[in-house]
């Protein structure tokens, strides 16, 4: 009997969240084109009323977009390595100084 008390609030539960991705997702695309206009290389393109201006516009935003996952996925890799470097280098010292306790 337990078990359908939990069973039934997990389901409970997903149902809440699978609700809030519906709404999320629902303001997402209602919001959508406002969004993209924001674009503040296309907009001032399209300010300036030039198809050249428009397109170094959009090459810029389009650049500027793709080196955003790289750049993060670059910090992250970083960050993880260094991590990684210094817990070797402590074990390493925690080794040295255990050997050195053992000789004296």
């Amino acid at each position: 009997m337990n078990t359908l008390k939990v069973t039934s609030r997990r389901r409970n539960s997903l149902h809440a969240v699978a609700r809030l991705l519906i709404v999320a997702v629902c303001v997402a695309v209602v919001l959508g084109p406002a969004t993209a206009w924001a674009c503040p290389g296309c907009k001032q393109a399209l300010a300036e009323e030039g198809q050249g201006d428009l397109a170094r516009g959009i090459y810029y935003s389009v650049l500027f977009m793709m080196s955003v996952p790289f750049a993060i996925v670059g910090t992250f890799s970083f960050v993880a390595y260094r991590a990684i470097q210094r817990e070797k280098q402590r074990l390493a010292d925690l080794a040295a100084r255990q050997a050195e306790e053992d000789a004296n």
